[in-house]
């Protein structure tokens, strides 16, 4: 037997439901099942042997028209969703209805379907136990087809509370909750977008949702919503759990900032005067507070709009949803409003939230409009999205983007929203005959809508990618790609060399093919570290894998030749290209040594050589769970640029009065002193810099430089001082492995003869000749950091350690010209 499952059209088309694959989970327990989803496709009207449709009240009018057109066709209909309450009506056109949920009613559904004797209402007497241990048909659902935002998900059904608008309490009566076990089986179907929570109230329980926290941190679920009360929320270890768990957002059924409105709705437990604390309290964790509001309701003044705006941007709410006060047909509280004789409509089609059908007092239909049309236009303007960005639970730059990009969408849906206020044409693209049974909300989206659904599925193959462990990757599809490497290196830098010389027909080669071939180099030789590193430790033994330790020494090689070719023509950039290949180096042998392998993510690799200002990549991508807001990262960028920008201003001025300094010992002294602090404002500003935005980003990285790198230190820390993460990089990689606690005298000079020989390297490749000053000046300064390391094994104590720092900047200011007469020659 052939079951076609069909979906109404919604008010947000091709955004995910669960409904349908809950059903088809059900009945593909009896029968075959097919899911046609109006949404995004259109009415399949071939043959089948039952028509499920799913419905709500708005798009009702098209369940029924399309159960008169099956029904010409001969083949029987049953309707379910909330619309099916309307019983009476129901079965004027449908041979059956479901009321309220259908698990344990598929057998006998599909038992009365082939024996021709459906007809009438199927509803349990009762919930249904154990729901949810057959997991929704998803397999039978086009994901592809729909917004990549979202996850569906059931934990819980039902809510404690009785609202008096709220249609949910009569369609799920009691609240019941899922057993963790099949929410883990199906969260291992999740395939895009954040897990929403699609429940009334979540949090209604507390220890469970807290059980379920521990869930979705154990799975790696890397970002989840749903709705919740705020009063629920007012709770410190359910937001620590919530908040470790990723939960992203939570939609709060606020409905008012009035008391007295909320005890006529019989909504009296949501604590008026502590909604500003409590969602502040649950943006400090990182969740952002998504508000719904109604208008309509009972109790409500013109005053009443104005009043929430206010109090929306003074809490800096995350997001603001608005509906019109609908009470559904089927419900008590609906036959009150129509015996009463209140009902402004009876077209089903208006109980979208977007038109007024009932008249409760207070406000008349054009002032409920006008109000709502004005909140929205001050909530969503950009001065107010600008004010909250600041108020709202950014912590991240990728926080306050999602901030924006969401607040955007809802802007430009809104907007749409209000100019189909109170109107009675559908907007749906179908015939005319049709467009009457079509909702009045929903149709096209604004153009923001299929904008964000690329950007989605980007971010989302992006962060696949820097998650990614392993892949399907084999010793030889690694190296083939280096002989391919080392062929369009040599063919690109002729080709561009021979381009170049036909343009500038000079002596030495232009500054900026070179750079083109050094980039080139540079990115193709990070890729390799990236997927060889896998390859290494997953596909050879332990003493074959070393020989990988040799990649990054030889695509540096070609790095260092690319450096030296600029030498004749232009020194500082063949001493700068050369300072990147040390860079590239370090960064290469930091990522090999790191353990354990799972952490060698190709996508993660590329990043910090390319990016990072670091060598400590062990310690680069742990989150950042300290809540430091984004703007102080941002600020704390801008002073690292202002500084960068300032020290080469004083290397600019430096410059002249090296050239033409008389060469007293004072002034020589003095401008030695004023090397240092160029070098320090220019380190220390692109460091800050640059890890200013990965901070903005979310990651929590070890500062690049010491913030007292003129002392009083100790020999070792006013070394370290320099370069925090070189150092950390030397002690594990160089200082530990020559037993430097026992043997201090040569792990020390080890390490000060490997930065000497690389100095002495990046100079000699730019002036053309070997310095032997510069290479003796390093190990000549750690004579200091060994005598440190013989008479004080445990520590400087304090009352040596001036003596320590003055002795330490003598010899060093005894050796500098070793050093700057050299790099004079570079630059100036």
């Amino acid at each position: 037997m052939i079951v076609r499952l069909i979906d109404m059209p919604l008010a947000i088309p091709r955004y995910r439901q669960v409904r349908l694959p809950t059903v088809a989970a059900e009945i593909g327990r009896y029968a075959e099942v097919e899911i046609n989803d109006e949404n995004i496709e259109p009415v399949n009207f071939s043959a089948a042997d039952l028509i499920g449709i799913s419905a709500q009240a708005y798009n009702f009018p098209r369940a029924l028209y399309l159960a008169d057109r099956f029904r010409e066709l001969g083949i029987p209909t049953i309707l379910g969703g909330p619309a099916s309450v309307m019983t009476d009506r129901a079965l004027e056109h449908f041979d059956a209805v479901v009321v309220g949920e259908v698990e344990g009613l598929g057998e006998k559904i599909i038992a009365d379907a082939e024996q021709g004797r459906l007809k009438g209402v199927y509803r349990l007497a009762q919930p249904p136990k154990n729901w949810g241990e057959h997991l929704p048909r998803r397999d039978l659902q086009k994901a592809g087809k729909y917004y990549w935002v979202n996850f569906p998900i059931e934990f819980s059904r039902g809510c404690p509370h009785r609202c008096s608008f709220c249609f949910g309490r009569h369609f799920l009566p009691g609240f019941r909750t899922r057993s963790l076990e099949s929410i883990e089986r199906e969260l291992d179907h999740w395939d895009h977008g954040l897990v929403e929570a699609v429940d009334l109230h979540f949090a209604a329980d507390r220890d469970y949702i807290i059980e379920v926290c521990r869930l979705l941190e154990n799975k790696g679920v890397w970002g989840w919503m749903g709705e919740a009360t705020l009063a629920s929320l007012d709770d410190d270890k359910l937001l620590k759990h919530l908040e470790r768990s990723q939960c992203k957002v939570v939609f709060v059924g606020m409905e008012s900032v009035e008391k007295n409105v909320l005890a006529q709705a019989q909504k009296g437990f949501n604590p008026v005067e502590e909604y500003a604390r409590i969602i502040r309290k649950v943006q400090s964790h990182g969740i952002f507070v998504h508000t719904g509001l109604m208008w309509g309701l009972t109790g409500q003044s013109v005053q009443s709009f104005d009043d929430t705006y206010r109090f929306c941007e003074e809490a800096g709410v995350f997001l603001a949803s608005t509906n019109i006060a609908t009470w559904f047909p089927g419900t008590p509280d609906y036959e009150t409003l129509k015996d009463q004789d209140k009902l402004i409509t009876r077209d089903i089609r208006k109980y979208d939230g977007a038109h007024v059908m009932a008249d409760v007092g207070g406000l008349s239909e054009d002032l409920i409009y006008q109000g709502a049309r004005r909140f929205l236009d001050r909530f969503y303007s950009f001065r107010s999205i600008l004010a909250r960005s600041f108020n709202a639970a950014n912590f991240r730059f990728a926080q306050n983007a999602d901030f924006w990009a969401m607040n955007l969408t809802y802007r430009a849906y809104y907007r749409m929203w209000v100019r189909r206020l109170g109107k009675t044409r559908s907007p749906w693209p179908v015939s005319r005959k049709e467009k009457q049974t079509f909702p009045l909300m929903g149709g096209k989206m604004p153009f923001i809508y299929p904008a964000g659904n690329l950007l989605w599925i980007f971010f989302h193959y992006w962060y696949l990618l820097w998650q990614k462990v392993s892949g399907p990757l084999s010793v030889f599809s690694a190296v083939i790609p280096i002989i391919i490497w080392l062929i369009a290196g040599i063919w690109g830098y002729r080709w561009i060399s021979d381009a170049a010389a036909g343009h500038w027909p000079i002596k030495y080669p232009p500054v900026a093919p070179v750079l083109v071939v050094f980039v080139l180099f540079y990115w193709i030789g990070t890729w390799l570290t990236g997927r060889l590193a896998r390859v290494a430790y997953e596909k050879w033994s332990p003493a074959g894998s070393r020989l990988f330790l040799l990649l990054p020494s030889l695509i540096t090689i070609p790095l260092v030749l690319t450096a030296m070719i600029l030498h004749p023509a232009d020194s500082e950039w063949s001493f700068l290209l050369m300072l990147f290949s040390i860079i590239f180096l370090f960064k290469s042998y930091d990522v090999l040594l790191v353990d354990p392998i799972q952490r060698r993510m190709t996508a993660r690799v590329i990043s910090f050589i390319l990016f990072f200002p670091t060598l400590d990549y062990k310690n680069s991508f742990s989150p950042d769970t300290t809540k430091v807001h984004f703007s102080r990262h941002w600020l704390s960028g801008y002073a690292g640029f202002f500084r960068l920008l300032a020290g080469l201003v004083l290397g600019f001025f430096l410059a002249g009065w090296i050239v033409t300094a008389s060469g007293t010992t004072a002034l020589h002294v003095l401008l030695i002193f004023g090397r240092l602090l160029c070098l320090y404002l220019v380190l220390r500003g692109a460091l800050d810099w640059s890890n200013a935005l990965w901070r903005q980003a979310g990651y929590k990285l070890p500062d690049a430089f010491g913030y007292r790198p003129f002392g009083p230190l100790p020999p070792s820390g006013l070394w370290r001082a320099w370069d925090i993460p070189l150092g950390d990089f030397l002690l594990r990689h160089v200082y530990i492995p020559l037993d430097g606690r026992n043997r201090p005298v040569i792990a020390v000079m080890a390490i000060f003869a490997m930065i000497g020989g690389m100095t002495a390297a990046m100079t000699g490749v730019a002036t053309g000749r070997w310095s032997w000053g510069v290479f003796v000046f390093f190990p000549v300064n750690g004579l200091m950091v060994v005598a440190e390391k013989l008479c004080f094994p445990a520590g400087v104590p304090q009352k040596w350690i001036y003596p320590f720092f003055l002795t330490t900047v003598a010899l060093f200011l005894l050796t500098a010209p070793w050093m700057f007469d050299t790099t004079d020659k570079i630059f100036w």
